[in-house]
């Protein structure tokens, strides 16, 4: 397997995308701060880890970090159930430990984004402690409570289920009222009906912005809204997720998801954050398909600046197959839905879905191709850390489970910690991510670490670390490729993708062979081909008998004639 890096060939080097909209231009590495390095030995990642990997990161090619949680969490959910705002977990560090890593990123040209969770606390935020001890106290009205049903409200309030599989609603016992938690009991929500809830997670934004944010993934932002009537969800025969719909463990979401008024707080969040620094990036966690992704852009594009769109990720029973022309619709609903200058967002894999490579059975070709494919579309995308090295997802025994899901469906294979384990840096017995007995370590590493890492691929030019680099490096000096339009380009080949990256006059040709074995692609439908500037996966395409020939899972990018 063999790829090539044309540098003699590549344009001018593109100018950067304006300050506001720096994220446009930006591919954005997602990092799961307890798995990315360890500096102390404890076993776990932490914030000095990831400060001392920062010149890796940069020479990566990629733009920004996004962080998972650091704020201070009883963990019950990995950071993604807050108790303080405002603060940083010593699990990770201080708070001076996440400003010394911002401004060495900074120093290097990268952003820095932090996840920010609005739709629930932890239980034992004080907003939720002070709420619990009775009708009357100040925060008792910034959750959602509720009468139960049945004689003496010994039932909860309808029939939703959170999305852990469990009911919505806990009693709680002094005042016999339920409340509501789209997640696990843990993590009650936020009522946002309440202005003064609204007010408070406003004035968080403005913290982190003023300690030089870049910008905030926000979690699971359609949820933040109920219907106000709390009807029952419809029932459904669907049980497994889909990125399609909002149906799962067999109900329609239909009053506890992507509300109207969520929408008009992500416009009052927008004008709020823009008021303190117009470069500030907000990144949405939105489900649903495309047509509800779209939603959170505001008719105006008052809304989220980017939002995540899964709709081809192969993770779900809505996956796309891998196939050319099942991308080629998928990818043509989500242009026709996201016309510029809305840009979409692209994530592949992350620490809640399972790992390219091991969506495909650990075929390394399919994670290449696809990771070519993530690269080259118009819009932000977003690389989930080890995916520049195939890592793949590990099976952790049943005693060193950690996800509340995990441990729930048992033995079901849905625990989260499969993509979740340590970073592969070396092959030393804790591939560098620690110096803790790897017994220790917070989740097992990899058993294939001294083989998959970065250290090895670093020495090997036909690596899938070579491979991101130098497409990074490509992309980055290609303005069609980094901020250009996309048109598809039908061909009679079925098993090829094929679209057109136009910034101005400049025009970059993609294609994406799906298949198993050679393949050809005819060169009448073809436009003008002028330099082959990158190609993966074995030798490199050429022509013959007046057709392009293309190997197995091959990508290939071309400069062509106006």
């Amino acid at each position: 397997m063999s790829f090539v890096f044309l540098a003699s060939l590549l344009s001018p080097t593109a100018p950067a995308a304006t300050p506001e909209a720096w994220w446009r231009s930006a591919v954005l590495y997602h990092i799961y701060p307890r798995s990315f390095q360890d500096s102390n030995g404890d076993g776990v990642g932490d914030l000095k880890g990831i400060t001392s990997r920062l010149e890796y990161l940069a020479s990566l090619g990629v733009d920004g970090l996004w962080l998972s949680p650091v704020y201070p969490s009883p963990h019950y959910d990995h950071g993604y159930d807050i108790a303080d705002y405002y603060g940083v977990d010593p699990l990770f560090g201080t708070s001076a430990d996440l400003e010394e890593l911002i401004a060495e990123a900074h120093r290097r040209g990268l952003k820095i984004v932090l996840d920010m969770v609005l739709n629930h606390t932890s239980h034992l935020h004080p907003w939720f402690q002070g709420a619990v001890k009775g009708n009357k106290t100040p925060t008792r009205d910034f959750y959602v409570w509720r009468k139960g049903r049945g004689k003496h409200g010994e039932l909860p309030p309808n029939n939703w289920i959170t999305s852990f599989g469990e009911r919505a609603w806990t009693r709680e016992a002094q005042s016999g009222e339920w409340y509501y938690h789209q997640f696990s009991r843990f993590q009650p929500d936020l009522n946002y009906t309440n202005p003064a809830v609204e007010a408070a997670m406003f004035s968080v934004f403005d913290h982190w912005i003023a300690k030089g944010v870049d910008g905030f993934r926000l979690d699971v932002i359609g949820a933040l809204f109920e219907d106000p009537d709390f009807p029952d969800n419809p029932r459904c025969l669907q049980g497994p997720p889909s990125d399609l719909n909002m149906r799962w463990l067999f109900q329609e979401h239909r009053y506890d998801w992507n509300r109207p008024e969520t929408l008009r707080l992500v416009q009052r969040l927008r004008a709020h954050v823009e008021g303190l620094d117009p470069r500030v990036l907000l990144l949405g966690e939105t489900l649903g398909p495309p047509e509800t992704v779209r939603s959170f852009y505001g008719q105006q594009g008052d809304g989220l600046h980017l939002a995540f769109n899964f709709s081809l990720a192969s993770h779900s029973i809505s996956k796309t197959p891998y196939r050319a022309r099942a991308f080629a619709e998928r990818i043509a609903r989500i242009e026709t839905t996201l016309p510029d200058p809305l840009w979409p967002c692209y994530a592949f894999s992350n620490h809640d879905r399972s790992r390219i490579i091991s969506q495909h059975g650990g075929d390394r070709a399919k994670a290449m191709l696809l990771s070519f494919v993530l690269l080259t579309l118009r819009g932000t995308p977003v690389l989930y850390y080890g995916e520049e090295l195939g890592m793949r997802n590990v099976r952790v025994p049943r005693a060193r489970l950690q996800d509340p899901l995990g441990k729930k469906f048992w033995p079901l294979p849905v625990s989260r910690d499969a993509g979740r384990t340590p970073m592969q840096w070396n092959e030393t017995p804790g591939a560098g991510f620690s110096t803790a007995d790897p017994n220790r370590f917070w989740l097992p590493l990899s058993p294939d670490a001294g083989l998959i890492n970065v250290v090895r691929q670093l020495e090997e030019d036909t690596s899938l670390l070579r491979f991101h680099a130098d497409l990074l490096a490509l992309r980055r000096e290609q303005l069609a490729l980094s901020g250009g339009s996309l048109r598809l380009l039908p061909l009679s080949n079925s098993e090829v993708l094929a679209y057109v990256r136009s910034e101005a006059n400049d025009h970059r040709l993609i294609l994406a062979h799906f298949g198993a074995r050679t393949t050809e692609v005819a060169l009448q439908e073809l436009p003008s081909l002028s330099e082959l500037l990158f190609h993966s996966n074995g030798v490199a395409p050429h022509i013959l008998h007046g057709n392009l020939r293309l190997g197995p899972h091959q990508g290939a990018i071309y400069s062509i004639d106006p």
